[in-house]
């Protein structure tokens, strides 16, 4: 299931489908599930992401576009299926759909505001651009990291007329039950995107079984709440484990290529204050105090001034 949403030209169908009203036996919908030959599953979760986002669509679009720019795993250069921040915006929120509807305890309402949080979970990397994974959590870059995405994506929210204080309620909400099953919908992501680049032939076999080592534990551990992702993961479980037998730990030179040095984190440092500080100007704005303790600590940190 939902193989086609890594096809370059999911995206594109995908933007033609969020741009056309939503209506009873919709032909939008209709033409969408004939050119891709979808199941019964698929459609469903398509049909409820086009209900869900065609008339929010015309005002976020707009500020979407600044995402086209920024590559998806940087450090798999060879990988097949190449994705933008732009492209996960608009093929996540399917996916979204899928498990929300699959799990228990969630409604109707909570399916619609996990599809609607996925097209924007990524609006502020148009400004800041996408960080590997290892330095995102990186113990003395982690709370920073946050702490200035969450400021650019406020930014961007708040300029959508109408609905911007409403796309940041949504942004915002991350500790309630459903907030907690987005974070879910983005490692069954991660596990979809990374399977599909290896059944096309990627070469980065040893990265991609580090990618089911990481992420399988949690998505089991949902699974017992959710028949849905319970689905995805019995439709491919047997290769993704003879993938993990055949590259173990030791040989994923993925850690190695993005080793965080000090001096590596000293650079990074200096880059985000200049860079954050000099957006912060262009705004009109100021950097706001957490941020400034957070660099001064990080500095102190370094010796730096």
């Amino acid at each position: 299931m939902f193989e086609f949403l890594y096809r370059p030209e999911a995206t594109v169908e995908l933007e033609k489908l969020y741009g056309q009203p939503h209506t009873d036996n919709c032909a939008a919908c209709g033409q969408f599930f004939e050119n891709f030959k979808l199941t019964d599953t698929e459609r469903q979760a398509v049909e409820l992401t086009h209900r869900s986002l065609w008339q929010v669509w015309s005002p976020i679009s707009p500020y979407l576009q600044a995402c086209r720019g920024v590559k998806r795993w940087g450090s798999m250069a060879d990988r097949i299926f190449h994705q933008t921040s732009y492209d996960h915006s608009l093929t996540l929120p399917v996916v979204a759909a899928y498990i929300f509807i699959g799990t228990a305890n969630m409604f109707h309402y909570d399916a619609a505001w996990g599809v609607l949080k996925a097209l924007i979970h990524d609006i502020g990397e148009g400004l800041m651009g996408d960080v590997l994974k290892p330095v995102k959590d990186h113990p003395l870059l982690k709370k920073l990291y946050k702490a200035v995405e969450e400021e650019l994506t406020e930014r961007v929210l708040l300029k959508i007329p109408v609905i911007g204080e409403e796309l940041r309620q949504v942004s915002l909400e991350e500790m309630s039950q459903r907030g907690k099953l987005f974070t879910t919908v983005e490692y069954v992501d991660y596990i979809l995107y990374a399977y599909e680049d290896w059944q096309a032939g990627s070469p980065h076999q040893a990265t991609i079984s580090s990618v089911f080592r990481n992420w399988l534990p949690e998505l089991e551990s949902a699974a017992t709440n959710s028949p849905a992702i319970a689905s995805l993961l019995r439709e491919r479980a047997d290769q993704m484990q003879k993938l993990m037998t055949e590259y173990p730990p030791e040989t994923d030179t993925h850690s190695a290529r993005v080793e965080i040095t000090p001096h590596y984190l000293e650079l990074m440092l200096h880059a985000a204050t200049h860079l954050f500080a000099d957006h912060a100007k262009q705004q009109g704005g100021v950097v706001p105090e957490d941020i400034k303790k957070q660099l001064a600590a990080l500095n102190k940190t370094f010796g730096g001034s």
